[in-house]
């Protein structure tokens, strides 16, 4: 398992997972060694920008899946044009707040928390990662 995905799954765990805590703890003692905590987690360099990557992507696949249209074109398009709505409205009022407002729809609180874990991606881009 890589770190982006032990990352992912510690992330979303509802309860404890073996194989992330044999992770973490692994990382927490050689921290205790002097290893930078970053580095002993296995995220420094590209694995930390390949978890957040990975992150804001399961993030946008969960947007897609609440955005209605005639077909998987037109919903990709209408994803595209609500985050370019969100990145000029939104973001710049919420990229100081750790949540979403409560008057946020689901769909506003997907891409907050999406663009938290990297900006988010153009038309092209959105194209090429839901499309398979």
């Amino acid at each position: 398992m890589t770190t982006p995905d032990l990352l992912q799954r510690a992330a979303e765990a509802t309860a404890p997972d073996p194989e992330v805590w044999a992770w973490m703890q692994s990382a927490l003692q050689s921290a205790l060694r002097g290893k930078p905590l970053i580095a002993a987690l296995g995220l420094d360099g590209r694995a930390l920008i390949d978890a957040r990557l990975a992150a804001r992507n399961t993030t946008l696949r969960q947007a897609f899946a609440l955005i209605d249209g005639p077909s998987k074109t037109a919903r990709i398009d209408a994803l595209a044009k609500a985050a370019r709505r969100f990145e000029a409205h939104r973001w710049a009022q919420w990229r100081g707040m750790d949540n979403p407002p409560p008057t946020a729809t689901r769909l506003q609180s997907l891409l907050f928390s999406a663009r938290q874990f990297h900006p988010l991606p153009g038309a092209r881009q959105l194209h090429n990662l839901l499309a398979d």
